[in-house]
């Protein structure tokens, strides 16, 4: 049963590999939060904000220690603004560091990403200029895969990709199809020993607002929002019994 210290809002190393990062975004504490996977040298960054957030993310690589170099893929949960429409420019800061790093995508979200004037227009419309900028991304920065779309044998996907092995055991990424939010949304989750250690829900969980119970609120966002894949997506994800989710 959930517990008042279970739930972490603070920016922190949560375990051995992970990190919360409360990006306060437009200044707000809980408005947005992002998760790096961290271990043995390989990084994964799910999610990085605005274009104007990627100062604080990069502040906080700094101050954990956790090099450019190591950083393997950059995974947008989807293409909104707040979620990854930074993606172009820390793509562009790590990629001088290491050349290999990925956008680790669907083709959904490719299209999304590199045609965005629509919904940045939208953006505008409500938040002005906190919305930052969404610049086209090249070809070559992206990896495209397919998501994952059975949950129940998740386990046997040729789409888990391997991350590293540490401390004998086997730590994997996996992308879960999870439409609702916007129909190209995923949770990227991590396998450890072929069980869902931890998965980032981005916007396929709600909001949560609250302070000291698990509270959340619904994430409705017009035009693409659509209600039945949204409640489907959760009850698959909740069928993955995870250990731990953000």
């Amino acid at each position: 049963m959930f517990q008042r210290e279970d739930l972490i809002l603070e920016s922190k190393k949560v375990n051995e590999y992970l990190h919360h990062v409360d990006m306060r975004q437009y200044g707000a504490r809980r408005t947005l939060s992002i998760f790096i996977f961290n271990l043995n040298n390989v990084s994964v960054l799910l999610d990085v904000g605005t274009s104007d957030d990627v100062k604080k993310v990069l502040e906080y690589f700094k101050l954990n220690n956790l090099p450019l170099s190591s950083f393997k893929y950059l995974v947008p949960t989807h293409h909104h603004f707040d979620h990854f429409g930074g993606g172009w420019k820390i793509y562009k800061i790590i990629s001088k560091e290491n050349p290999d790093v990925k956008i680790l995508t669907n083709e959904k979200t490719k299209g999304y990403l590199n045609d965005s004037d629509w919904h940045m227009a939208r953006g505008r419309s409500t938040f002005g200029d906190l919305v930052g900028e969404m610049n086209p991304i090249p070809d070559e920065a992206f990896k495209i895969v397919s998501p994952i779309m059975d949950f129940a044998n998740f386990n046997k996907s040729k789409a888990l990709i391997h991350l590293t092995d540490f401390n004998g055991h086997m730590y994997e990424l996996g992308l879960f199809n999870s439409p609702g939010h916007t129909p190209d949304h995923i949770c990227p989750a991590i396998i450890k020993d072929g069980a869902v250690d931890f998965i980032f829900l981005g916007e396929a969980g709600g909001t949560l607002y609250h302070s000291s119970k698990l509270v959340t609120l619904p994430t409705s966002m017009p035009p693409l929002y659509n209600y039945q894949d949204y409640m489907e997506s959760l009850a698959n994800i909740i069928s993955l019994g995870a250990s731990s989710c953000g």
